[in-house]
């Protein structure tokens, strides 16, 4: 469970009902809802150091998973014979099944100008009978980037099954050559794809929502460039609550460029702010190119803006995401395009 708790004062949220018919292929959406229980998929590829995937599954194995997953998978990807998954019935048996499988380079591909099969196995996960998909939640540790750069299939696939993963991306990777299709391919499917370096990549999961909260009630991707300031969607809670607040500021890129990006909520009665002001951050915890903390949410509506400063000109999304582990909600969020 993360364990940061911020100072904020309230916020809202409004997610509206999703009625829509996907883009990519025009694929009907999954008739499950974020009541029904599903799967917790483990990921994670054989170019690790093994302390660093035996020391996150152990990790998990300390949080507190959120009852709403009563099914469990793990994969090593990204060796030269194409590994297969492990399905079981507690996450306990999930964590021994990856101690006995930890990253083994003999198992490897030769060359880093190979590209990761990430994509490769994520298709196969939402292809899979064995355990449910609908709703299903990925977290994928990657070293090697992928070197396609056509996802329109995975996410055709991932808004059929209203499945979302975490990724938790190195900076120092293995081969490959297209990081940022990680991050576009989380952007479209309501997911978070978080870039830092190998000796921090285990803090990160101090500062994200995992498996905790399993119900998604917001998400955002603003578009930037340069400075300004955004206003962003109305935002509602519908009960007392307290939930987890992500902000991906940028993709891989160098985090140089960024120097503020402040997320701000405001009615007649409460305010807050979540993000960074120079090297200052506004409450929170933050590594890499993310930012995140816990905050009390009340019954109220709220507007909401973004303002951002960056010292180059290129265009870039900010992924911002809300989950909750209580109450259950009942409605998919719309994917923000």
């Amino acid at each position: 469970m993360p364990h940061i708790m911020c100072n904020w004062i309230s916020i809202t949220l409004i997610a509206k009902k999703e009625e829509y018919r996907s883009e990519y292929m025009n694929i009907e959406p999954d008739s499950c809802t974020p009541l029904d229980n599903t799967t917790f998929l483990f990921a994670y590829s054989n170019d690790f150091e093994p302390d660093v995937i035996k020391q996150a599954v152990i990790l998990y194995s300390y949080q507190h998973i959120s009852l709403h997953y009563t099914t469990f998978a793990s994969i090593r990807f990204d060796t030269a014979n194409e590994g297969e998954f492990d399905y079981q019935n507690s996450f306990g048996e999930i964590s021994s099944y990856v101690q006995n499988h930890l990253p083994d380079p003999a198992l490897g591909f030769d060359s880093k100008d190979t590209g990761s099969d990430v994509l490769n196995m994520i298709d196969r996960f939402l292809d899979n009978t064995v355990v449910p998909v609908c709703g299903s939640k990925m977290i994928i540790y990657v070293k090697r980037y992928p070197n396609e750069t056509d996802y329109s299939q995975i996410v055709a696939k991932m808004r059929q099954h209203h499945s979302y993963f975490t990724i938790f991306a190195t900076t120092e990777p293995s081969g490959g050559n297209h990081p940022k299709i990680l991050y576009d391919l989380s952007s479209k499917t309501n997911g978070l794809c978080a870039f830092d370096n190998d000796d921090y990549i285990l803090k990160t999961l101090n500062y994200m929502a995992t498996v905790y909260d399993p119900y998604l009630i917001y998400a955002a991707n603003p578009q930037v460039s340069g400075n300004g300031r955004i206003q962003l969607p109305p935002l509602l809670v519908q009960s007392d609550s307290e939930d987890w607040f992500d902000m991906m500021m940028q993709d891989n890129g160098p985090m140089t460029v960024v120097q503020t990006v402040v997320l701000s909520w405001i009615n007649d009665d409460h305010h807050g702010q979540l993000g960074k002001n120079g090297t200052v951050l506004i409450d929170g915890g933050s590594s890499g190119n993310h930012i995140g903390c816990r905050e009390k949410l009340f019954t109220e509506s709220y507007n909401v803006q973004l303002d951002f400063n960056y010292t180059d000109s290129k265009a870039r999304r900010v992924q911002i995401r809300v989950h909750g582990y209580w109450p259950p909600i009942n409605y998919w969020v719309p994917y923000d395009n």
